[in-house]
């Protein structure tokens, strides 16, 4: 995973162990985004002085394979609403960059020149950018309030919506055609049947094969990205390979058949109830929900659990004015840990596989700063 610091650096880091694996330095200034592409061969970092890199992450060092000074916005370090973020189009072909002029650039790969600029629009800055699921559509949201569709064939707009107060993300439903974006009062809008089918527009969640190399065909200098490349490939060789020479020689009776064959495996024998068949946990049930008690830590260090169970942690950390709100979860398969700002101070959490439940006590002992000692 890549981390963008305020010391002016990119680092790597192995997901298996913790450990740094690349420290990337370039940038003067603090970076304020990181996005890879779909491949993983690329990586586009995003500066506070509005440059943005683009670094070769293929061989044991990483290096710089493009600078494009002043594309971005130019903002003060620590300043969410005010960072702009650079996103990879799902087919690999255009970097996304919110930029002056309250335009979007988008950067084609291979040749990491801008290849257009999406504008006109915004009358503010934009302050996210999100692809659909097949590269077709691109939303942006900025200060002005505006939510806007574009066709990136076209290279125009065809939808605008507007809501007061500054908007701050945005993000396509990958399956169905839908938009959700935020505002900076923490409200989130869902906008439903987005592009106008009916009136011969695509869908945007056809997908379309991953670009390996420029914009234009496969490998920049003849080569692919090792990471990814054959995975996914239907087409590959089944008897190349290191494991070529291994075969089944019985015949592959040894074929797992959805695990029919493993459902007496245990046997309740002191009727514990252990070998009943599992329940996914999307299945509907009408039993009740059972009764929670949800409570606190008291405050140390500026921090205090909310929560703690078999699902996960949630935290809180004290900040000026308001307070980080830290999921975690224990199984990182089923969910993605994540935090966000609470502005009313919640004192209370309750956290289980379908949601987080939040709650606070009176504003006054909420905010009574004498307890975070």
């Amino acid at each position: 995973v890549a981390v963008a610091t305020d010391d002016e650096k990119l680092v790597v880091v192995s997901l298996l162990d913790t450990s740094v694996l690349h420290t990337l330095d370039g940038h003067r200034g603090s970076v304020n985004s990181v996005s890879y592409s779909p491949d993983s061969t690329y990586l586009a970092s995003t500066g506070c002085n509005g440059t943005v890199r683009v670094w070769d992450m293929r061989g044991d060092e990483p290096s710089c394979v493009s600078v494009l000074h002043k594309a971005g916005y130019v903002c003060e370090p620590g300043s969410s609403m005010d960072q702009s973020k650079a996103r990879w189009s799902p087919d690999g072909r255009f970097i996304a960059v919110p930029g002056s002029g309250h335009t979007i650039k988008l950067v084609e790969r291979g040749t990491w020149q801008i290849a257009t600029e999406l504008g006109g629009v915004h009358s503010k800055m934009v302050s996210h950018v999100a692809w659909s699921s097949n590269s077709k559509y691109l939303a942006s949201v900025g200060l002005d309030g505006h939510v806007v569709v574009w066709d990136v064939t076209a290279r125009a707009s065809i939808l605008t919506h507007a809501v007061s107060g500054s908007l701050c993300q945005v993000d396509w439903n990958p399956r169905g055609n839908m938009l959700a974006f935020t505002d900076g009062a923490g409200a989130m809008y869902i906008w439903d049947d987005v592009i106008p089918l009916d009136q011969g527009h695509a869908p945007p969640y056809e997908r379309h094969p991953v670009a390996r190399g420029t914009a234009a065909g496969p490998a920049d200098d003849g080569t692919t990205s090792t990471l990814l490349g054959g995975l996914f490939d239907d087409n590959a060789d089944e008897d190349t390979g290191p494991g070529a020479e291994i075969d089944d020689d019985d015949g592959g009776d040894d074929d797992i058949d959805d695990g029919e064959a493993l459902d007496d495996f245990v046997v309740d024998d002191d009727h514990g109830g252990y070998a009943e068949h599992h329940v996914p946990r999307w299945t509907a049930s009408d039993a009740q929900a059972h009764a929670f008690q949800p409570g606190s830590t008291p405050w140390i260090d500026g921090r205090r659990y909310l929560a703690l169970n078999m699902v996960g942690s949630v935290a809180a950390v004290a900040q000026d004015s308001y307070n980080t709100i830290e999921i975690e979860f224990h199984d990182k398969s089923l969910h993605r840990d994540m935090h966000f700002s609470d502005s009313f101070r919640f004192s209370l959490a309750a956290l289980a596989d379908a949601g987080c439940l939040f709650a606070t006590t009176t504003r006054e002992l909420a905010n009574d700063r004498s307890l975070r000692s």
